[in-house]
């Protein structure tokens, strides 16, 4: 991780932790801050989590409109949203008030997650379904995983086009 993005990460964390939302220190958001709906201090995330750009969350069922207009009412419909540790949620995707989230789980990108979502498994699609768990995952793609971690931006720049022969 360069250190504008710690910069920045730390600046982003500390806007999200005084509106409310409860961050493990370990967790990376690349979302922005006014991604988290109008009740952020209902929100949790846990240790180790990444949360990837334009992720999308909301406490507040705004359905509620239509039935205030037709009850004549002023209801709210508010839950809390809960992410356990060890969680990635992909880009653009929305998690929904009410939803829990467990450990060890890969939320693929643009879902949208309406229901609990159990520990060691990995969702994807709008409504999120389970597709597999994470240790199938791993298992299915282990070959696909390299050891670039810590290189630097150029380290990794060359590393990838010598893998795949960009430009020859």
């Amino acid at each position: 991780m360069n250190f504008i993005y710690r910069i920045h990460d730390s600046y982003k964390r500390h806007k999200l932790k005084k509106m409310g939302v409860i961050i493990g220190k370990t967790s990376a958001i690349l979302t922005p801050d006014n991604f988290f709906g109008s009740e952020p201090y209902l929100i949790t995330i846990g240790e180790h989590c990444l949360i990837s750009g334009n992720v999308f969350f909301s406490c507040h069922d705004g359905a509620t409109h239509v039935v205030n207009n037709i009850l004549g009412s002023h209801f709210d419909k508010i839950k809390p949203i809960v992410i356990g540790n060890n969680v990635y949620i992909g880009f653009g995707s929305m998690v929904m008030g009410g939803v829990h989230i467990g450990d060890n789980v890969i939320i693929g990108g643009h879902s949208t997650v309406t229901k609990d979502i159990p520990s060691g498994v990995v969702a994807v699609g709008s409504p999120a379904k389970i597709i597999c768990t994470v240790d199938e995952y791993i298992e299915k793609h282990k070959n696909e995983f390299d050891t670039t971690w810590g290189m630097s931006r150029e380290e990794k720049k060359h590393y990838y086009i010598e893998k795949y022969r960009i430009g020859k």
